[in-house]
């Protein structure tokens, strides 16, 4: 307790000093606290934490892989409660592996180990990292679903009966696995958080999570169950997906097939993108990202950007767009979500995540540098303040038309004594305004507007954009929600 006392004392200091002064604060506290590596950034605070149990097809597709690597370098992020490799369903030419479609746990397990040799030098930038002994402990391998082509991705229905395994030898009183068992677990777990799970491959050990509660569970603890699960996959990649949403319709769940890759600038995901900043110099742990059909490929990996607590992110609200896009409700009556086009390019379904990728390129390049590079060799995001709040949650008003609205960045702060831009921005589709809201001195830290005359009984959305001048440049943010009442 007392090196988190003095960890947390150093950062305040940080903040308010340049780098060669940080340096000699770091060595005092080495000799104070007796360890030479010692963490920088405060641990967040557990309710901060989304927990997180990942459902993969790593071992097919090369995709899975990178995100593997991305996910991993948020480790500190999350709390990470269980890792479930699924069946595979796609097979490409370049993998030269078996086609069966048995899950293959083994990926997790190398990734795993090849993590615990940079958590050292990962620890000397921020607190939180999970030890690789923890990480093994909730590894689990699903049911083999055979391939489930040809299958929509989209729809989630097959195009012919050909290729699938029934719903009844999937789901039912004899499928029971080691990795539906966790999942329920997980749930029942005295928390109040819910938990989240991304899904990159097929939903079957969800299925029968659910399938078992209903079938166990009274009424009213099925719905206890089903509230605090919150699921994001990539497409439908198995026939249980649609069984989940028609049978649970309460059941938070979203479906995007946007993917990160799909309309971002193509020099952020080339392969010398991915060689300099991931695959090469950057330890054991970089080595293991493969690159998949020549470059950088992902698609999975928006099923968790959204979960990073940067400040532009509040997945309970997938409508109000980040790292992880912005997706729609399918329906009135029921909690599901599905990819929403950009308001500015309506064609590019993938731009509500593409808009963000430098902003999220370069963070994950500079997490990669953590693997190797001391503290002061790297670069660290900063930490933007709205209106004296320094938390990262949105904050939300209530103004007149012709009210002015201030906007004030003062204390942000850098704890690399990095040089910081502001920019303030009106993110149009997260808000009903439809009129245009000009905001004076809108790249300064001080800023305002005046609520458009017709803008009674609409919200804006406002971003507060905070970006350091280091190599790579990071950027975080604040949400401002404007509510605007009807007349004076």
């Amino acid at each position: 307790m007392a090196q988190i006392i003095l960890l947390r004392t150093q950062v305040c200091l940080m903040n308010h000093w340049k780098k060669p002064l940080r340096s000699l604060v770091v060595i005092f506290g080495c000799f104070v606290s007796t360890s030479s590596a010692v963490a920088q950034i405060p641990m967040l605070e557990t309710n901060e934490k989304h927990r997180v149990v990942l459902l993969t097809d790593i071992g097919g597709d090369r995709d899975d892989e990178q995100s593997f690597t991305r996910f991993m370098m948020y480790a500190d992020q999350f709390d990470i409660e269980g890792l479930i490799a699924t069946s595979i369903r796609i097979f490409p030419k370049e993998t030269h592996r078996p086609i069966d479609g048995d899950p293959q746990p083994e990926y997790l397990v190398r990734g795993i180990q090849a993590y615990a040799t940079v958590r050292p030098n990962l620890l000397k930038h921020s607190f939180g990292w999970p030890s690789a002994e923890d990480l093994l402990r909730v590894i689990r391998k699903g049911v083999k679903t055979g391939r489930d082509a040809p299958f929509n991705i989209r729809t989630g229905r097959a195009s012919t009966d050909s290729g699938h395994y029934p719903l009844e030898e999937l789901i039912g009183e004899s499928c029971d696995t080691d990795a539906s068992r966790l999942i329920i677990d997980v749930v029942d777990r005295d928390d109040s958080r819910p938990v989240w799970i991304p899904v990159w491959g097929g939903t079957a050990e969800l299925a029968q999570a659910l399938w078992r509660v209903r079938n166990d569970r009274d009424e009213d603890a099925v719905k206890r169950f089903v509230s605090k699960l919150r699921v994001y996959t990539w497409g439908h990649q198995d026939a249980t997906g649609l069984w989940i949403q028609e049978n649970f319709p309460d059941l938070f769940y979203l479906v995007s097939t946007g993917g990160i890759v799909y309309s971002a600038p193509p020099e952020l995901h080339t392969a010398e993108w991915l060689n300099t900043h991931v695959r090469f110099q950057h330890g054991a742990f970089g080595e293991l990202c493969p690159l998949r059909h020549g470059k950088l490929g992902e698609a999975d990996s928006q099923t968790f950007l959204g979960l990073i607590p940067n400040g532009l992110s509040d997945m309970e609200h997938p409508d109000w767009g980040g790292w992880g896009g912005r997706l729609r409700p399918t329906s009135n009556t029921r909690k599901q979500w599905a990819d929403i086009p950009s308001n500015l390019l309506p064609s590019q379904l993938g731009h509500t995540i593409s808009r963000w990728a430098p902003h999220f390129q370069n963070d994950y390049q500079a997490r990669m540098d953590w693997c190797v590079k001391e503290f002061d060799d790297a670069n660290h995001p900063p930490s933007p303040t709205l209106s004296g709040d320094a938390s990262r949650k949105a904050i939300e008003i209530v103004a007149k038309p012709g009210e002015r609205v201030e906007l004030d960045a003062t204390g942000s702060t850098d704890i690399d004594g990095d040089a910081l831009s502001y920019q303030w921005r009106v993110y149009p589709e997260a808000g009903t305004y439809r009129g245009v809201i000009k905001i004076q001195d809108a790249n300064q830290m001080s800023a305002h507007f005046i609520v458009p005359e017709d803008a009674a009984g609409t919200s804006t959305h406002v971003l507060l954009i905070v970006s350091d001048d280091g190599t790579p440049s990071l950027t975080r943010y604040r949400r401002l929600i404007v509510s605007c009442e009807g007349g004076r």
